[in-house]
């Protein structure tokens, strides 16, 4: 039986390694997954609760070149607004190859980072490499971290 290790809060994810580790890894696992297919991603499925627009998103994933397979579940409750609840709560299981858990963290800190990460990638293929102006559609956590993240990649005066 594997030790688990429980990164419960985002206390502890907030801890991520910087910038450059996450987008190198993230660059390699896209082209493990467009280029040479080895990573197994099914089609995202949605389960919705009868009669509301609330949902259970499981999110599989093997990369078996990094002996890893996990999945991230996410309960998307539109339904919390106004209950003091967050509308997205998340948890990620990491397991080895072998089905060994290797730990199990909240998925919020490192969705954030993950997400803007990967549109940081796109950004630098795609915009002008003197660009110095940001434009976000949208606030809160992913404005913040894609704020973050594409800061890493570009002197920026000014976002708007």
């Amino acid at each position: 039986m594997s030790k688990l290790v429980h990164l419960c809060s985002d206390e502890v994810t907030r801890h991520l390694p910087p910038f450059s580790v996450l987008y190198n890894a993230l660059r390699d696992t896209m082209v493990e997954y467009c280029v040479k297919r080895s990573v197994v991603q099914p089609v995202r499925q949605q389960l919705y609760v009868p009669g509301t627009t609330d949902r259970f998103i499981p999110m599989p994933a093997i990369v078996a070149s990094r002996g890893v397979m996990g999945i991230k579940v996410v309960c998307a409750v539109p339904s919390n607004t106004g209950k003091g609840l967050p509308t997205h709560l998340g948890m990620i299981q990491l397991y080895k190859l072998t089905g060994e858990l290797l730990c199990q963290m909240d998925a919020e800190e490192i969705t954030a980072k993950r997400t803007a990460v990967c549109s940081a990638l796109a950004t630098k293929s795609l915009a002008r490499p003197d660009s110095k102006i940001l434009a976000i559609l949208g606030a809160g956590v992913q404005a913040r971290s894609h704020i973050w993240a594409i800061n890493q990649l570009f002197e920026l005066d000014e976002v708007r």
